[in-house]
């Protein structure tokens, strides 16, 4: 038996038309006969930019949420760009090394030094420092990446 997180999962992917999908929130507790802020789980827990997803939400009319499915791996390289500057946990740091290694950027091997190198060991610093550097180090790598792929 699925739990309810996997459900409403399951019915936003389900729901997409191309690669945007406009939904209420409260109309989403309202079928799943849940609370907001289950609805709120499950979008910043499954439907994040790790996982290919950007999740715009506006305030009053029922909480109407954009999920926007990211196609590309240039619109994806993108928004993990644009998001870096303010640090990432070592958790965050796993999803985009693997999807970089999924896209075929990077290697099993290059993917393993990485994310030895971006490690709460490896980054002996209090914590606010810690994902600070390893957002640096991440987009480095990125911006790495980009380059050696446009001069192949």
């Amino acid at each position: 038996m699925s739990n309810i997180s996997d459900v409403i999962e399951q019915f936003i992917v389900e729901h997409f038309e191309g690669d945007r999908l406009e939904v209420s929130r409260n109309m989403l507790a309202v079928r799943f006969s849940c609370v907001p802020s289950q609805i709120n789980y499950v979008l910043s827990t499954r439907f994040t930019l790790d996982r290919g997803y950007i999740v715009e939400s506006k305030r009053g009319g029922g909480g109407s949420i954009t999920i926007y499915r990211v196609t590309t791996d240039a619109d994806y390289l993108k928004a993990v760009l644009a998001e870096l500057d303010d640090g990432i946990d070592s958790r965050r740091a796993v999803c985009i090394a693997g999807r970089l290694k999924e896209a075929g950027y990077m290697t099993d091997d290059e993917c393993a030094v990485l994310l030895a190198a971006v490690s709460d060991k490896a980054l002996a610093l209090p914590l606010t420092d810690k994902d600070r550097l390893r957002g640096a180090i991440v987009k480095q790598v990125i911006c790495d990446l980009i380059k050696r792929r446009e001069s192949k």
